[in-house]
């Protein structure tokens, strides 16, 4: 399932497609400021997760146009209640060398 048009909204929650078999969650939280968190299924269904219970693995600021086709669904807050951790109001910014990494299995 593909979002058909994608707006930041403050605390909307998505599901991301990282690969064929690979799905995550993230929240939107202000000025472009993502929260990614430490959730990571098979599948693309999604119910009673909450993100206040959930492991989160980072903020970083995003550009939509970059992961606009990673983006798969929005979720209701019945498939996950968004977090209520404060987000960050200051990031420091990173260089970032990507390298390919192949999860165990």
């Amino acid at each position: 399932m593909k979002t058909a048009k994608l707006e930041w909204e403050e605390d909307a929650v998505y599901s991301l497609k990282l690969r064929d078999d690979l799905y995550t969650v993230v929240q939107m939280r202000k000025n472009y400021l993502m929260q990614f968190f430490d959730l990571f299924q098979s599948g693309d269904e999604w119910s009673g997760v909450d993100l206040n219970e959930s492991r989160t693995l980072y903020f970083g600021f995003v550009a939509i146009t970059g992961l606009k086709k990673m983006f798969s669904q929005r979720l209701a807050p019945e498939q996950a209640q968004p977090s209520t951790l404060p987000s960050k109001e200051k990031c420091s910014v990173q260089t970032w060398r990507w390298r390919r990494i192949t999860p165990p299995k």
